[in-house]
């Protein structure tokens, strides 16, 4: 008995090396979180979603109801709507593909450049009065969750303005953040799309540098937060914008996407959403029509003041 016990404790302190000399998978993560400073330990009830993470993500003494926290970083990212918990270090190693440095940067310089970014662009203040004139039309809004209870966003591409294309990412920021909200009152934190692209042509495309913009800002400030992502009525102009569009996209997200076959648009969506909670023109039973001072909460007569 104390042999064996022996034997666990030298492993536990001398295990960081096997017997070939390389560092394993999971002692490269604890060097990681030491050298970066992360590895700071407080003792708080689990999250449903830090209980899935894998064991692994945590350094060998660490309880699975650890969270992480990074010096002086928690407070900068609360000011700005952004809890620097488990769950967000998780988040950003996970896009990092589990490696103490992905060129050139680490987990904490990921976070911190999303704080960063999240500070310039006024993200926790963005409100109606920013995004009201680009939104008034419906081409993107939230509605309903799927069977997952990660909330629906519903784009249609060929419908958003491009009279200032910044100001459609903006909107974007925007409806993310508001999914993300919804997501949190069912402690899932994620979100997913449903794209329908009718009408989508060459002529009414976003300029590629703002859809090049947009999967930068997906995955650099929202990683590892789709759930799916769905693609409807694709014509030959949107597979040819995609053959463009590939490289950007990780193989991770790209794991996520489908691409609908004509005419199983409905069968598809409705093994991903609960008939209640899918919008009605695609098969489902939720009646919504999307209108502007509801949607936002404001006056008709305000919605005209801020879309003149």
């Amino acid at each position: 008995m104390g042999g064996r016990e022996g034997g666990r404790e030298e492993r536990r302190e001398g295990g960081s090396r096997s017997r070939t000399g390389k560092m394993s998978l999971c002692s490269a993560r604890k060097w990681h979180f030491e050298r970066t400073g992360l590895l700071k330990v407080a003792y708080l009830p689990p999250s449903p979603l830090a209980l899935s993470l894998p064991p692994s993500y945590l350094p060998p003494s660490s309880p699975p109801s650890a969270l992480i926290h990074m010096p002086g970083i928690p407070e900068r990212g609360l000011a700005v709507r952004m809890a620097v918990d488990r769950e967000c270090v998780a988040r950003y190693f996970v896009a990092g593909q589990w490696k103490p440095s992905l060129r050139g940067k680490t987990t904490v310089d990921h976070v911190l450049r999303t704080i960063q970014w999240r500070e310039r662009e006024r993200v926790a203040h963005l409100g109606p009065e920013d995004v009201l004139a680009q939104a008034r039309d419906g081409y993107l809004y939230v509605n309903g969750t799927d069977r997952v209870g990660r909330p629906l966003i519903y784009f249609s591409p060929a419908f958003q303005p491009n009279r200032r294309p910044e100001k459609a990412i903006q909107y974007l920021v925007y409806t993310l953040e508001r999914a993300l909200d919804l997501s949190r009152q069912d402690g899932v934190e994620a979100y997913s799309f449903i794209i329908d692209c009718s009408g989508f042509s060459l002529s009414n495309m976003p300029p590629i540098n703002i859809i090049k913009q947009t999967f930068t800002l997906l995955h650099h400030h929202y990683p590892t937060r789709v759930g799916f992502i769905t693609f409807l009525h694709t014509g030959s102009a949107f597979q040819f914008l995609w053959k463009m569009l590939t490289p950007l996209v990780s193989p991770m997200t790209r794991n996520k996407i489908l691409f609908v076959p004509t005419g199983e648009e409905e069968k598809i969506l409705l093994e991903r959403v609960d008939p209640q909670e899918l919008d009605r023109k695609y098969g489902g039973a939720k009646d919504f029509t999307f209108e502007a001072h509801d949607y936002f909460g404001v006056s008709k007569e305000e919605v005209r003041r801020l879309t003149k």
